[in-house]
């Protein structure tokens, strides 16, 4: 039976706002996987965070990505590959484990829910 990844939207209040499309997403151990996430809104504050939830656990921090170069990670699994002038940043997730069944939440600095 495939592993779960669940893939929600973080909330904040900004200018900004963060769109990810899917609700849920499936695949198998081993696979590899990407979470969709798109902003758009005013100014150009190209900065990507990215968290994980486990369930009864707060959101743990993954990875953050700037218009230019990789910020900081958390794992050699995970990455991120901003596309600043389509205003793009999915997540790459790299051989999924059971353990990495969760939310995801992608965000900006200041991010809204449209």
């Amino acid at each position: 039976m495939p592993d779960c990844i669940c893939c929600l939207f973080v909330t904040g209040i900004s200018s900004q706002t963060v769109h990810q499309p899917e609700r849920d997403a499936h695949t198998v151990e081993g696979a590899a996987m990407k979470l969709d996430c798109s902003y758009d809104g005013a100014g150009n504050l190209d900065y990507i965070l990215w968290y994980k939830q486990e369930a009864n656990s707060s959101p743990e921090f993954i990875l953050s990505r700037f218009k230019i170069g990789q910020g900081k990670k958390y794992g050699e699994r995970f990455r991120c590959s901003m596309d600043a002038s389509a205003r793009q940043a999915p997540l790459h997730i790299e051989r999924v484990k059971p353990s990495d069944s969760a939310v995801f939440y992608c965000a900006t600095r200041h991010s809204t829910v449209l």
